[in-house]
């Protein structure tokens, strides 16, 4: 299943490629970049959760200091897109790199407006 989202950020697009029960495949293409996000997507209130994320195609190596400037507007635009205000993320154990085997910090974001 395929949806595109329209979004007023013309840099960012969410694009939901896949879709079963609460597991989600996004590609998100970034300022011309393209990776996808494969995980768990519910809601609480007024947080959206992305468990075990798993993410392929350009990463630290395209980003590199800008990384965290990457993470905070996808995770905005996910918050559009979902209506809420807040959006905790916590990945998968990774897979391959320095930190193999291991489990990333949960990464917990809050926006004050999401428009």
């Amino acid at each position: 299943m395929s949806s595109t989202h329209k979004k007023q950020n013309k840099n960012i697009a969410l694009t939901c490629i896949d879709k079963d029960k609460n597991v989600r495949v996004y590609q998100i293409n970034y300022h011309d970049k393209i990776f996808f996000i494969q995980c768990y997507v519910h809601v609480e209130k007024d947080t959206l959760y992305l468990e075990s994320v798993d993410i392929e195609g350009a990463g630290r190596n395209s980003f590199g200091s800008k990384m965290k400037k990457v993470i905070s507007e996808v995770a905005y635009e996910f918050c559009k897109e979902y209506k809420v205000l807040q959006i905790e993320i916590s990945g998968s154990r990774r897979g391959t790199g320095k930190t193999k085997g291991k489990f990333l910090q949960v990464i917990k974001l809050k926006f004050e407006t999401v428009i």
